[in-house]
């Protein structure tokens, strides 16, 4: 498949795609999209941080392979970005945040996402954090994106630990670690959706349960998760 991947400029993530898919034997192509100042306050304001600045602590980012297409980016609607979309079978976009709908559509298979919570259930940003609160499973969902947030079909679930609850978490395990885990997960299961032969249609996620969006957790509250995840109930 050719992939395109949008992700911000200087992000590990897009770097770590862009490896996973190339060894997976697909032709992968990178635009880096510059985010601006603006956006980046905003992110800080409404928590989208959280999850980010956690990951950054253990995985520092790489220059990818020298044989990976790359673009910079600046605006999305403007070429090269549509253009390459168009020839895309599929498009990531790991942290680039809202996507207008018009793009969304350009590639043939549209954007697919690994959210790193069990949908529809845990939508929002910080879904790992609230489902450790809650004392559930944490896992992926690899899903279609559309306009509404983390509303999209679902293609596949991963989870962390098998299908129950996993108590074997230790006190140095940290939180960014648990992401870590989920990052890595969620490019596995990426990898596995677009090995599918044929594209499938995906599960509506009012077939699969209630929906709920959780709102960004406050960074206080990150010690309480762990202790909440490690002894549910």
């Amino acid at each position: 498949m050719r992939v395109v991947i949008l992700a911000e400029k200087g992000s590990v993530h897009g770097t770590e795609d862009c490896e996973a898919l190339q060894a997976a034997g697909h032709s992968v192509v990178l635009c880096s999209v510059e985010v601006g100042a603006w956006k980046r306050l905003q992110q800080l304001r409404r928590g989208f941080s959280i999850r980010g600045a956690l990951r950054r602590r253990v995985a520092r980012a790489r220059v990818p392979a020298p044989d990976v297409e790359t673009h910079v980016i600046r605006d999305l609607r403007q070429d090269p970005c549509p253009s390459l979309l168009v020839e895309a079978d599929v498009a990531l976009a790991p942290d680039v945040g809202y996507i207008q709908k018009g793009i969304l559509a350009l590639p043939e298979h549209g954007f697919i996402n690994a959210h790193p919570g069990l949908l529809p259930g845990f939508r929002g940003n910080t879904p790992m954090e609230w489902s450790m609160l809650c004392g559930e499973t944490l896992g992926v969902t690899v899903h279609q994106m559309v306009p509404e947030v983390d509303a999209g079909l679902v293609f596949r679930f991963a989870y962390h630990g098998g299908s129950e609850f996993t108590k074997g978490v230790t006190n140095e395990e940290s939180i960014a670690e648990l992401h870590a885990t989920l990052n890595k997960l969620a490019l596995e299961a990426i990898c596995e959706v677009l090995s599918w032969k044929e594209w499938s249609p995906g599960r509506r996620q009012s077939e699969i349960g209630p929906a709920f969006y959780w709102p960004p957790i406050p960074k206080q509250m990150l010690p309480l998760c762990l202790e909440r995840w490690k002894a549910p109930g």
